[in-house]
């Protein structure tokens, strides 16, 4: 009886189990890059979100979007920061889950599989990132950034499934109507 291996060489396996490894340095990276951000010390991580507002405030106001001088109103910048803080979170966790949801796919998941391992991957990093920012100076652990982190993966996800259904459909309704 003739092996489901026969004619694949070693070095295919090899391969095989080198691109297993080398899809997920993506998500490896996004996760590194995340915990980065969270060990910067609190006054160096709120000094480059406020720079930023700043930042922010400026164009809105060169192109007409907010009243002049309201880039200098420090009550607004405060809470544009605020602002600018959380949607970093909410987006850093879409991302990890966006890269995530595409490596389990390529690694042969279905969406169906993917999704709880992808959520769950989100969650236990958040958690991790959030119990690491009480070692750090003047960060502190806040259940309402791993909410965050946890709305921004499952938006990931929830977008991934519709554009993933809607490219089905769209492929299915081009193969029904050869003329388009």
């Amino acid at each position: 009886m003739a092996s489901s291996t026969e004619g694949i060489t070693a070095m295919d396996l090899n391969m095989r189990t080198y691109r297993k490894i080398l899809i997920w340095i993506p998500v490896f990276f996004w996760m590194v890059f995340i915990f980065y951000m969270s060990d910067q010390p609190g006054g160096i991580s709120n000094d480059l979100s406020t720079d930023f507002s700043r930042l922010i405030a400026e164009i809105a106001e060169k192109i007409g979007v907010i009243e002049p001088d309201t880039a200098k109103d420090e009550l607004f910048l405060n809470n544009l920061n605020a602002y600018i803080r959380q949607f970093a979170h909410g987006f850093s966790y879409f991302m990890l889950a966006l890269i995530s949801i595409v490596t389990y796919r390529a690694a042969g998941r279905t969406y169906r599989a993917a999704v709880p391992l992808v959520l769950l991957l989100c969650v236990i990093h958040a958690l991790m990132d959030e119990i690491h920012q009480y070692f750090v100076p003047g960060r502190a652990t806040e259940f309402y950034d791993i909410l965050t982190d946890t709305c921004g993966a499952l938006t990931a996800v929830v977008l991934y499934g519709c554009f993933a259904q809607l490219r089905i459909l769209l492929k299915g309704r081009r193969h029904a109507n050869p003329n388009n």
